[in-house]
């Protein structure tokens, strides 16, 4: 081979030092190792790289083309080594992953701002989206793990699934809220006058699971844009199925409370578990932001 990385470092200290025994010193070899080897390149290649004379060396035209493409090249390798440094430490690297609505309202933004607040090199791509496409994806290694709710998931054998936390479920109102204001007790029935809103189920049985949230009357408004759904709660009469957590700055400044229907079945729980595949290597960058999340969930 012509070329290497070594004598493509020579060529450039030469150049900078116009002088081969500077050069030599520079790179910590011997002059007449580096002579060496600029002459065996010259001769592989057939041309002159450099101009001899008493006051020193100078670039052919040949060589200044070379110097080009060598600077080039030699800082792109440098790149990869540092990025592979970086990677190494979880200062970079590509970590993509799949998060079910719920989860995302929740931990996305969070997850986001400390994981690039501490390394701002990573290269993020999350997806929101069904169980579905998620869980299809962790499987054909399009996601390295993705955050879903349990009871959205089905048993797979080559898949590993990590409990994360549970998210409390109940009934959610505007302050203003007729139903907020009432002195009576609330009986479900109450709640058929008023738009009833909550996440979009998962197949195959998505009427089921709706029916069974705001059982017996169903829900009215199925949307897993749960900014929207806030913002509907807070601008109208409609009742919003979710999970306290999702809410903690509305409940706490009292522009939304929890309305507690007193013939209703115990609230169902939503359990946030983690799924990746076993034996899949995770990068430091990827074991990194999974830590990041499960302290998040956890907190």
């Amino acid at each position: 081979m012509i070329l290497n990385f070594k004598r493509l470092q020579h060529l450039v200290a030469i150049a900078e030092e116009a002088n081969f025994s500077r050069a030599a010193e520079k790179l910590g070899i011997t002059q007449p190792a580096l002579s060496r080897s600029i002459a065996q390149m010259e001769e592989a290649c057939g041309l002159r790289l450099f101009d001899r004379s008493r006051s020193g060396v100078a670039l052919t035209s040949a060589g200044t083309d070379l110097l080009g493409d060598a600077r080039q090249l030699l800082g792109q390798v440098g790149a990869i080594e540092q990025n592979l440094l970086l990677q190494s430490r979880g200062e970079a690297g590509r970590i993509d992953f799949g998060i079910g609505p719920l989860a995302a309202n929740y931990l996305m933004t969070d997850l986001l701002a400390e994981s690039l607040a501490e390394h701002p090199s990573l290269l993020i791509n999350a997806t929101v989206g069904s169980t579905g496409d998620l869980i299809a994806g962790v499987l054909d290694g399009g996601f390295d793990f993705v955050i879903v709710s349990a009871s959205t998931i089905s048993p797979h054998a080559s898949l590993a699934v990590r409990p994360l936390g549970q998210f409390r479920t109940g009934y959610f109102v505007r302050s203003e809220h007729p139903l907020a204001r009432r002195e009576q007790p609330i009986r479900l029935a109450d709640l058929a006058s008023y738009p009833r809103a909550t996440g979009k189920a998962p197949p195959p049985n998505p009427s089921s699971r709706e029916q069974s949230l705001f059982r017996p009357l169903g829900a009215t408004v199925a949307c897993d844009d749960f900014e929207v759904l806030r913002r509907l709660t807070l601008r109208s009469d409609t009742i919003w199925l979710t999970s306290d957590r999702l809410l903690a700055r509305e409940l706490a400044s009292g522009t939304m409370c929890e309305i507690h229907p007193e013939d209703a079945a115990p609230m169902p729980t939503a359990d946030i578990v983690m799924v990746t595949v076993p034996g899949r290597t995770q990068s430091p960058a990827v074991r990194h932001v999974v830590e990041t999340a499960i302290r998040l969930m956890r907190a």
